[in-house]
């Protein structure tokens, strides 16, 4: 599959209810910068929002801190913060974004 060049942000994020909270997080803005990144790289593995190396690999909070050049405690961070806004989910230890 080829990769999505674009994807559709609205202009009102920042006053979404879970962007607000998030900005009330310690490394809030690291965080928002991992959400984007993760959105980026789901547009350009076009899987659907599931994160999978070679269609079989599940990508790894480990790898995503490599692939994003940030410290995996902040990526473990910000994963755990989407899981609880509901933003993204991780079934069968595959990291998914919902309806995307």
């Amino acid at each position: 599959m080829s990769d999505v060049k674009w994807i559709k942000i609205t202009t009102d994020i920042f006053d979404d209810e879970k962007v607000l909270l998030i900005e009330s997080l310690p490394e809030s803005d690291s965080i928002i910068v991992i959400w984007f990144k993760l959105l980026c790289l789901a547009g350009k593995m076009n899987n659907s929002g599931v994160f999978l190396m070679s269609d079989k690999i599940p990508i790894s909070i480990p790898m995503l801190a490599t692939i994003f050049r940030r410290k995996e405690s902040t990526v473990s961070l910000a994963i755990e913060t989407f899981v609880q806004f509901g933003m993204v989910e991780i079934i069968d230890d595959v990291i998914t974004i919902p309806n995307w």
